[in-house]
């Protein structure tokens, strides 16, 4: 029987934090016409990140071979420390891997339920897991800087959080009314 092959650039994530989640319609982030699906994984800084970190080597050995001393100098690292962008809600204390695709991921909820449209159901601030595949780029003979980036290819939503929007949902700040009930419009408006 053969062995199956396991795929060395791929894992799936610790929990994260999202961030900047622009995963139901792509964006033309660098104006150069290349519409990106993408989100910000923040993770806290005590995160066990080693199977990411072993994604990106492996990326690195299939582009530029295993010999470490044949490698560019100066490899763009993936993995970013948010206090550098700490004017940014929730980067301070983290370290943040930015992901994305030209093609749509897939995101369901925790009980694997799809989650097929913008909702309330995913959004920056919620906690998460991704699939994500890892790719070494440029170098040597390319008009490329080398770098590491890792790829988008699906999310599952884990647990609600704080949104960093600061904006609340309707839910958060209204009350029901029974239909025809104007009296709280009438006195507060003068009607």
């Amino acid at each position: 029987m053969a062995e199956k092959k396991i795929d060395n650039q791929r894992c799936v994530t610790p929990v994260f934090r999202v961030a900047f989640a622009k995963v139901f319609k792509a964006e033309d982030f660098q104006g150069d016409g290349k519409f990106k699906y993408s989100l910000a994984m923040l993770f806290p800084r005590n995160a066990n990140l080693s199977a990411l970190m072993k994604c990106a080597e492996a990326a690195k050995v299939k582009l530029w071979g295993a010999d470490k001393t044949k490698w560019p100098k100066n490899v763009y690292s993936p993995f970013l420390d948010g206090d550098d962008k700490s004017d940014l809600v929730g980067y301070a204390d983290h370290t943040v891997v930015n992901v994305s695709n030209q093609n749509k991921p897939e995101i369901v909820d925790s009980q694997l339920c799809p989650i097929t449209e913008e909702s309330r159901e995913f959004y920056s601030g919620c906690y998460a897991i991704a699939s994500v595949r890892a790719s070494a780029y440029g170098g040597p003979g390319t008009k490329f800087k080398p770098g590491v980036a890792f790829y988008l290819e699906a999310v599952q939503k884990k647990k609600d959080g704080d949104k960093f929007s600061g904006a609340k949902s309707a839910n958060e700040v209204f009350t029901a009314s029974a239909d025809g009930d104007d009296a709280e419009l009438d006195e507060a408006s003068g009607w």
